[in-house]
């Protein structure tokens, strides 16, 4: 289960600010940002963001997740740091994105709510092929937006809360081809 944090965006449009509290959560076709719990040993109290995206080394292209501490309002772009390899060619990933509507879209971004379900779809990159470990993860919160993060202490603290039992299932062979 993930916290859903939310932030205030400040963005200029034309001559007036416009203010808005969107959900931290950005997924494209080839990445997803979310802020989810702080996890690990040494994690201590708090959020963290978490991108999950493809990325070259020397060795080709790789899934790798990496996280930044959540900093609500911080006007620099985040660190992420401390990237771990998921997923290395021949195998490529995309990722689709449902509201409540069930409609998949390839993308989920500025929006006031988290998607209801993210579609993982793995794919031999040599063949084309979609591979039968495509799955469709179903969001869960645990704790709301408002509340979790202060933004006058610039403070997040949310509790880990233990997972769901069957939040995975596996993608259909209709959702899984698009």
């Amino acid at each position: 289960m993930m916290s859903a944090a939310r932030a205030k965006y400040i963005s200029q449009s034309g001559f007036s600010l416009i203010e808005t509290l969107a959900a931290m959560f950005d997924g494209s076709e080839t990445s997803i940002t979310l802020a989810r719990t702080s996890l690990g040993p040494n994690a201590g109290q708090g959020l963290d963001l978490v991108r999950i995206a493809e990325s070259g080394d020397r060795e080709g292209m790789a899934l790798t997740r990496s996280r930044a501490k959540f900093a609500p309002g911080a006007e620099a772009a985040p660190n992420f740091a401390n990237p771990v390899v998921l997923l290395r060619a021949p195998y490529r990933v995309s990722f689709s994105y449902a509201g409540s509507d069930r409609v998949w879209k390839h993308s989920w971004r500025d929006s006031e709510t988290l998607p209801a379900a993210v579609l993982l779809t793995v794919r031999d990159a040599v063949s084309g092929r979609t591979l039968p470990i495509s799955r469709i993860a179903v969001i869960h919160i645990s704790a709301p937006a408002d509340g979790v993060c202060d933004q006058a202490g610039k403070s997040c603290d949310a509790k880990p809360a233990a997972p769901a039992a069957g939040m995975m299932r596996k993608a259909s062979n209709e959702e899984a081809g698009k």
